[in-house]
């Protein structure tokens, strides 16, 4: 240990609370700052490949990372700012405009009306299973959040790949168990997963920790709401 060296610094060249884990692909390692501002890094030089500013301008909560993907030569970095999923190209940094709407989508798409003019952002970097990703959202703590519903977006799109009811309604697992209508009352939200999830895999099954009860699904329930376990 005491042979140890510093081998190089970054300087992001902002300021604020980091709380970002890097992620390291070959030798480029993937990061986001203080201010929201994603970078790539030659791992073994520290050297700065790019760094995008998409989220300029925008103040809010720390991000703790980033998502990377790749399909052949597509290779992508999918991050979050605020009420949007944004996609770069991990090669250069540059936002891919094919995806959502100019690069981006909001992370509202699947909440409805009850997410309007509500708090909606994310903190923490999505679960990806093949071409999809399954996103935690922060919602506010008090009376009238806006619902926490789990959302899946299709990488490559942008488009909205399924919604996942954490408050139930009529005719899904559990409705019984709420006041009646409860999905229709604005004073009630949240339910929602805002640290992260764990996926197997093999078996295409993702293990959600939310607000107010830990879900367990899969893409087949997800669409038949059917064989969901409450543990």
């Amino acid at each position: 240990m005491k042979n140890l060296h510093v081998a190089w610094e970054y300087h992001s060249g902002d300021s604020g609370q980091v709380q970002c884990n890097p992620i390291m692909v070959d030798t480029v390692l993937y990061g986001i700052t203080a201010s929201n501002y994603v970078f790539a890094l030659n791992a073994v030089t520290g050297k700065e490949l790019w760094k995008n500013k998409s989220s300029e301008g925008f103040s809010g909560n720390v991000n703790r990372g980033v998502v990377y993907w790749e399909d052949g030569n597509d290779k992508r970095i999918i991050f979050a700012y605020g009420e949007w999923l944004t996609a770069l190209d991990a090669r250069t940094g540059k936002v891919i405009h094919t995806f959502g709407h100019n690069g981006r989508v909001s992370l509202k798409l699947g909440l409805g009306k009850a997410a309007e003019g509500k708090y909606v952002g994310s903190t923490t970097p999505g679960t990806v299973f093949e071409d999809i990703m399954i996103m935690p959202i922060r919602v506010g703590e008090g009376e009238g959040a806006a619902p926490g519903y789990i959302q899946a977006f299709h990488i490559k799109t942008g488009k909205l790949a399924w919604v996942f009811h954490t408050i139930p309604q009529p005719g899904e697992p559990g409705y019984e168990t709420w006041p009646a209508d409860a999905y229709k009352n604005d004073a009630i939200g949240g339910a929602n997963n805002w640290a992260g999830m764990a996926i197997d895999r093999k078996r295409g099954i993702v293990f959600v920790p939310t607000g107010s009860m830990p879900l367990i699904f899969t893409e087949q329930n997800v669409t038949e709401r059917t064989n969901m376990q409450t543990v």
